[in-house]
């Protein structure tokens, strides 16, 4: 099966995306020229201009999105010059319409044109610019702000990701490698590489103790002055109101999840027991599941899957695959990780993972799918201002479909051991693990971003202990660990959106054999930022994140799933 990507449906060729950037630089600069912010509101010329800022962004968006894909190839280069002339547009319109004229004007009024039937594509996009104002400072403020993300979270974030990146490691079977190369090592069949890669990289991450705890202080202070300059409350208001999510919410996860520990480590002991051991060993501890699934029959179960929701899923992704939409062969020099990108409705997603065959690359690739069918049906209903999905709401749906192949795989291996170990442990490593890194992150920046680096390494040790106990054996060169996870410098609470996202896909899946419940599932994924999917879920599954009662019933599905593979032992 040929993986690699057809591009074609974005630019035919660098030359046509040159020629295209030179027409819509011309259309951002008369934008800017003739209409930099609207000073009557009549509907019409909100309208106007709606249309005509929404066709620029998206194609910087289509532009963005054909850079990354070729970037992530291994047999395809971007010249120089079209480097620089995409340079050039993405700071012609960052300096000229990087917000939306009603957002640099009379704020006040905009809520006398919300109700008006012209505007009725672009209402919650509108609204969601009426209720930001608080949030929003005036113009030239907003230019400087802009500049100074570019310059320091941003520029910090991608410190932190080219030390990584630029990493080489000397192994005497395979001479000087790449950190994603050492990654893929961490999943080697041979014990010996597998320890080996495990040590390489905890003492890679102890000689860059300092220089990564300096990196995250900065991040943190840098998330001060933002909730200085806006007038947040908290340094989280950012992400609390893009994904509906608060204080509470959080303090309802930390609270259950850690008097439910004992499911967790529950589940490692039957690991060890599978094993013949009192406890796991090592880092490794989540990869001696040897098992493998071609692509081909990775492909079939998801697809299986998926039609049992609907036959229009199976479709998509059957789509995807005829396209060439998805890229998943490990490649010499192909980046690590999984992505599935999305860009405008216009154009089907694609999606980037590095399939070997194993049952996590199953789960994996079936996450991505679950994305790409999400922005399939979000481009079905939206307009392109509001066809991007929040982190959590994504995330419940891809979680969704990601435990549905774990179902079907689970009747595939007709309900083995090893399947429910297996299933149960990419479950756990979402609702517990990412929880726990969660509570970890935050913990971390309550100091403000001046912690040092044996306040963090004591606070992860801590929290390994009340999640862990005795179960897993940790080597000393693996304490710093928490630095290879991405989340906690470049993207705050991610982790505790994953936790919350299978928390809620697991009530959720309890609730699929209820009369019109695909039904409303169906109409759930189309929705967007058109309505809000925390109130979709109360209102039409009767599902809730601040709800004990939500997070215990995960859990008693968990449970149950855990309990069967010990029946199956004795």
């Amino acid at each position: 099966m040929n993986s690699k990507w057809n591009v074609q449906e974005i630019f035919a060729s660098d030359n046509v995306l040159e020629r295209e950037i030179g027409k819509y630089r011309t259309l951002i600069i008369d934008f800017y020229d003739r209409c930099n912010h609207i000073e009557i509101y009549d509907c019409k010329k909100i309208y106007n201009q709606l249309i005509i800022y929404e066709d620029i962004t998206e194609f910087l968006y289509r532009v963005k999105l054909y850079i990354t894909i070729k970037s992530y190839s291994t047999d395809t280069t971007i010249e120089n010059r079209t480097k620089r002339i995409v340079d050039e547009f993405c700071n012609c319109y960052k300096s000229k319409i990087e917000f939306f004229p009603l957002q640099i004007s009379k704020h006040e009024e905009i809520k006398k044109v919300l109700d008006d039937r012209s505007l009725l594509n672009y209402r919650m996009y509108l609204a969601n610019i009426f209720n930001e104002k608080r949030y929003f400072m005036n113009q030239s403020s907003e230019e400087i702000y802009k500049l100074k993300e570019t310059t320091g979270y941003q520029a910090l974030q991608q410190m932190y990701l080219d030390i990584f990146e630029l990493a080489s490691f000397k192994f005497k079977e395979y001479g000087a490698i790449s950190y994603n190369q050492l990654l893929g090592l961490l999943n080697c069949n041979d014990d010996t590489i597998r320890k080996k890669a495990s040590k390489t990289l905890g003492l890679f991450l102890k000689s860059n103790n300092d220089l990564f705890t300096s990196l995250f202080n900065y991040t943190v202070q840098d998330l001060y002055i933002d909730k200085e300059l806006r007038g947040y409350q908290s340094i989280y208001d950012g992400v609390f109101r893009e994904n509906e999510i608060n204080f509470n919410d959080l303090n309802v996860l930390k609270r259950n999840i850690k008097s439910n520990c004992g499911i967790f480590q529950y589940h490692y002991r039957m690991r060890a027991k599978r094993e013949s051991s009192a406890y796991i060993e090592g880092i490794n501890f989540t990869s001696d599941f040897q098992r493998h699934i071609d692509f081909e029959k990775a492909l079939n179960i998801i697809i299986k899957a998926v039609g049992k929701v609907s036959s229009n899923y199976s479709n998509q992704v059957l789509k995807l695959v005829k396209e060439q939409h998805i890229d998943f062969e490990c490649k010499p020099g192909k980046q690590a990780g999984s992505i599935c990108f999305a860009a405008t409705p216009k154009i089907m997603p694609y999606i980037f993972v590095n399939y070997n065959g194993s049952i996590n690359d199953l789960f994996t690739l079936a996450h991505e799918v679950g994305h790409a069918i999400h922005f399939m049906n979000l481009a079905s209903t939206n307009s392109f201002l509001n066809f991007i999905p929040s982190n959590l709401y994504a995330e419940i749906i891809a979680v969704f479909f990601e435990t549905l192949v774990c179902i079907e795989y689970l009747s595939d291996e007709k309900y083995s051991q090893d399947a429910i170990l297996e299933v149960s442990d990419n479950i756990i490593g979402k609702l517990f693990r990412q929880a726990m890194n969660a509570l970890f992150e935050i913990s971390a920046r309550e100091r403000e971003g001046y912690a040092d680096k044996i306040e963090i390494e004591d606070s992860w040790l801590e929290l390994r202990k009340d999640f862990y106990g005795d179960t897993v054996r940790f080597y000393p060169y693996e304490k710093n660990n928490y630095w290879s996870i991405p989340h906690f410098i470049c993207e705050p609470l991610l982790t505790a959106l994953y936790s919350l996202s299978q928390m809620i896909a697991l009530n959720l899946l309890e609730k699929k054999d209820k009369r019109n419940f695909f039904l409303c599932f169906d109409k759930f994924i189309r929705i967007g930022s058109n309505e809000s999917f925390r109130d979709f879920l109360s209102s039409n599954f009767d599902v809730s994140m601040d709800s004990d009662a939500m997070w215990e019933n995960a859990f008693k599905i968990l449970k149950e799933l855990i309990s069967k593979a010990e029946d199956k032992n004795s």
